[in-house]
């Protein structure tokens, strides 16, 4: 019968994990969460706001950005917005977030996180300055989420 080998460690080591990682949820419904990083949001935002100078652009941005400094690991943005009459400008800056594949979608139903999406982008005129567009986004076979101006 062989003797037991003792088993002893051969390094040991410490791993400092990450912390303090700020998710913003930006969207949910009964399938899918859409998130982004407090660095994701702020550039897509900037970004957008260099070009168009909107005061509640850029207060959706400021709350957001104050709201991430609390140090919460998820930050809810309707609740952030909730008093604040900013839900249009949201619903608009998901699809800029969505568009520049700068956030992140966790599918509730396979517990999976998705790695692609589609974009349609359509848009029609009925007579001078009126008519309708907007960008309609898809999961594989299946639309998730929708954004929609009218012009008139």
């Amino acid at each position: 019968m062989k003797a037991e080998r003792e088993c002893r460690p051969l390094s040991n080591r410490k791993t400092v994990l990450v912390r303090n990682l700020t998710l913003i949820k930006l969207y949910e419904n009964d399938s899918i969460i859409i998130s982004s990083t407090p660095t994701q949001f702020e550039n897509i935002m900037s970004k957008w706001l260099i070009e168009h100078s909107l005061d509640q652009d850029k207060r959706l941005l400021q709350l957001v950005v104050e709201s991430c400094e609390d140090g919460a690991a998820i930050v809810d943005c309707k609740e952030v917005i909730e008093h604040c009459n900013l839900g249009m400008r949201l619903y608009f800056a998901i699809a800029r977030l969505l568009e520049n594949g700068c956030c992140h979608i966790f599918n509730k139903k396979t517990k999976s996180y998705v790695e692609e999406i589609e974009t349609d982008t359509y848009g029609f005129m009925i007579a001078d300055l009126m008519g309708r567009g907007g960008r309609v986004f898809y999961l594989p076979r299946k639309q998730f989420y929708e954004t929609e101006k009218g012009i008139s």
